[in-house]
Formats: C-alpha cells, sequence, structure tokens
C-alpha cells in the first residue's frame, strides 16, 4: 500500500514538472514579445526626440517589409500615436513622447513580474527533479 501512495506522489511531481516546462515556454514566447515590443517604442521614442532635425527635412518613409517612399515631414510638432485596434489620435510630441514612455514603463513592469513568476518555476521544478530523483534511486 504504502508503494502505490509512494508510486502515485512520484506520478503527480512528473506531471507538475512537464506543466512547467510548458508554461515556462509559454511565458519565453511572451517574454521575448514583450523585449520586441519595448524595442520598438525605444526605436520610436528616439525618433521622436530627433524630429526636430527633420521639420521640413525630405525623408524616407517606411512602409513595411522594408519599402520607402520618400516624403516630406510637414508638421513635426504633432504626431499621430497608434492607441490600438487601429485607432491613432493626434498627439503634441510632448504627449506622444510621454505616451511612449509610460508604454515603455507597463511593459518594463510586465517583464519584471514575468522574472519572477520564471523564479518560483524554476526553484519549483528544481525542487521536483531532486525529488523525483531521490525517489529512483530508492527504488
Amino acid at each position: 500500500m504504502l508503494m502505490d501512495d509512494k508510486q502515485k506522489d512520484f506520478q503527480k511531481k512528473v506531471m507538475e514538472m512537464k506543466m512547467i516546462e510548458n508554461a515556462l515556454h509559454g511565458i519565453q514566447v511572451r517574454e521575448e514579445e514583450l523585449v520586441r515590443t519595448v524595442e520598438d517604442l525605444q526605436r520610436s521614442k528616439e525618433a521622436l526626440e530627433e524630429l526636430d532635425k527633420y521639420d521640413g527635412a525630405k525623408t524616407m518613409i517606411p512602409l513595411g517589409s522594408g519599402n520607402f517612399v520618400m516624403g516630406k515631414i510637414e508638421e513635426a510638432d504633432s504626431v499621430l500615436v497608434g492607441v490600438g485596434a487601429g485607432v491613432a489620435v493626434k498627439k503634441s510630441r510632448k504627449e506622444a513622447k510621454r505616451h511612449l514612455e509610460s508604454r515603455i514603463l507597463e511593459i518594463e513592469s510586465s517583464l519584471k513580474e514575468i522574472a519572477d513568476q520564471t523564479n518560483h518555476m524554476v526553484t519549483r521544478a528544481i525542487q521536483l527533479r531532486e525529488d523525483v530523483e531521490s525517489h529512483h534511486h530508492h527504488e
């Protein structure tokens, strides 16, 4: 009877380890997305700070996938800011910069939460692995 309980406990721990591995994989994918988003926002912020130099200048306007069209910056003091779901709002450069900064902070705090979660899960996984391995040695 005792062995049966131990066996059940062992299987439960192996299952939990698998669940943690899957969860960690999902978290890692999400983390990579967030890091890319932050880098993108940082680039936007830098471009925004550089706009002064380009008021009235000719520049390449990105169309995506490495395609550009030549254009002239007419109005560098206001910016259309994407607020999600294909909606853009006109803001002053100062407001646009604040918007970007707060988005960056939000994502950085999410990344910190993800790091904490990951640490807890990894610690738990190590504990489980030790338990599972010691079970094997007692067999």
